[in-house]
């Protein structure tokens, strides 16, 4: 006799593959289409699976939203304790570019909610870079510039910046280079995009 199934619950796949599938689904479109525009039917059809599953792992769309942008940014943030160390820099980049291989939706994700977004997700975001990251990156470079490692005429803030839009920007312009190039970040090794991002960043491109 085959057993039943409580309404609301996954049957015949493992309850991590449904989970999983549902936040792939939601990356895929949160990624290119704001909160209002992607239903929960939109969601629950990417990942061929009931809308009822939503309701059943997340509570709801909201619940399943927040939940991809904690997964990310537990991943992010976690690696920011590599900053402390004498060799921050180098191992933050190594370890920012594997979580961008991984969730190559993330920087378009962002850019989305901070420029355009609006409410406590926008706001919650905005905190946790500046608090987690930002405040540690500007500390890490401002020590290696009072120990002349890096260079004391540069500004850096402006150092940083330059630093992120590098290991940002193959991930965020992903399709374009895709186009033109072709170039797809996501299907680098990390490690040699990092490898590549901290050459140009500490010795440039000019040949010496």
């Amino acid at each position: 006799m085959a057993t039943q199934t409580a309404p609301g619950r996954p049957s015949g796949r493992k309850p991590d593959y449904v989970r999983n599938q549902l936040l792939q689904a939601a990356a895929d479109l949160f990624s290119v289409s704001d909160f209002k525009a992607v239903t929960v039917k939109r969601i629950a059809d990417r990942a061929r699976v009931n809308p009822a599953m939503i309701h059943y792992y997340f509570g709801d769309k909201q619940g399943l939203y927040e939940a991809l942008v904690d997964g990310v940014m537990e991943q992010v943030f976690t690696q920011m304790a590599a900053v402390e160390s004498d060799q921050g820099l180098e191992e933050f980049v190594s370890a920012y570019t594997a979580v961008l291989a991984e969730n190559p939706w993330w920087p378009n994700f962002v850019l989305r909610e901070v420029l355009y977004g609006k409410g406590p997700l926008r706001e919650r975001l905005l905190s946790k870079f500046r608090d987690s990251m930002i405040s540690r990156l500007m500390r890490q470079l401002n020590l290696q510039v009072e120990r002349g490692e890096l260079r004391q005429d540069l500004s850096p803030p402006l150092m940083l910046v330059s630093l992120a839009g590098m290991i940002v920007f193959p991930f965020l312009a992903r399709n374009m280079l895709q186009q033109m190039l072709p170039l797809d970040p996501a299907r680098m090794d990390p490690r040699q995009l990092a490898a590549h991002t901290m050459e140009v960043f500490f010795n440039g491109v000019r040949s010496p």
